[in-house]
């Protein structure tokens, strides 16, 4: 099979059926990682599937699932006994690659996606990144998003809401009991660093719709500029929940809607 015979060329598919004979199973995420982009188009992935069953490598979901088989297989063997001569045929060409159907879709629908680069992962990364500041900024612009913010503090010191439930912490589910009394702490510690940043910012607006010198207003202008980092980088501190920061981004959406459906009237 000429087909087969260039894509065993490729090392990339050596090391993955090295790494396959070896564990007896690779993961979707395995062969993904592993396969150039010049070898997963879709046309090659009836062969590559073939090469798999030939070397008995089954591909599963994940590695626990790839355990577990392999432990079937092995206590399955055991069951059988050690009766060296008793031969144990191996599993039909036809078994071996029918139970790779799904494999075969999975990996010819991937075959039409282009692999991301690193310089494109890098870009889309500073994408999301820029987007996110946009966020933050437009929520230290806002005093009703703040104040909102502000609320969400008050409610985790009434025992309203758990602080589990408005900011995000990287702990594993079973050590969240032990962790709450102190995360609420910090939280209600960031939530007054926020209303002073922003009791700060507020004070400077107020002075710069004051009558000043060309100088003074200059000067004040520019501690504006540097509270709103200040208070930007607060916000961030503070880590709130993915669900929660949607809800305050849809409070700006409806604010910027209705200001700007006064200004048509």
């Amino acid at each position: 099979m000429p087909n087969l015979e260039k894509i065993t060329q490729v090392n990339e598919i050596n090391q993955l059926i090295s790494q396959g004979k070896q564990k007896g199973y690779l993961t979707y995420e395995e062969v993904n990682d592993v396969l150039p982009s010049d070898v997963i188009a879709p046309e090659q992935i009836d062969d590559l599937m073939h090469l798999f069953g030939e070397n008995e490598i089954h591909i599963v979901d994940s590695t626990a699932k790839g355990e577990k088989l392999i432990s079937n297989k092995d206590n399955g063997s055991k069951e059988k006994g050690t009766d060296s001569s008793e031969e144990v045929s191996p599993p039909a060409k036809s078994e071996s690659v029918s139970i790779d159907d799904p494999v075969r879709m999975y990996l010819r629908e991937m075959g039409t996606i282009s692999l991301l680069t690193r310089e494109g992962e890098v870009t889309i990364a500073k994408k999301i990144e820029a987007g996110q500041n946009e966020v933050i900024s437009a929520v230290a612009n806002c005093s009703v998003t703040i104040n909102e913010i502000k609320a969400l503090g008050d409610q985790a010191k009434k025992g309203i809401v758990s602080v589990f439930d408005v900011v995000v912490v990287g702990e594993p589910e079973e050590k969240k009991a032990e962790i709450e009394k102190g995360e609420t702490k910090k939280f209600l510690k960031n939530i007054r660093d926020l209303k002073a940043h922003s009791d700060k910012l507020q004070k400077i607006q107020k002075r710069i719709e004051t009558k000043l010198t060309e100088k003074m207003r200059a000067k004040t202008e520019k501690d504006e500029i540097a509270q709103k980092i200040v208070l930007e980088g607060a916000i961030r501190k503070i880590n709130l929940a993915p669900d929660v920061m949607d809800g305050i981004i849809e409070q700006i959406y409806e604010i910027a809607a209705a200001i700007r459906s006064v200004g048509k009237q």
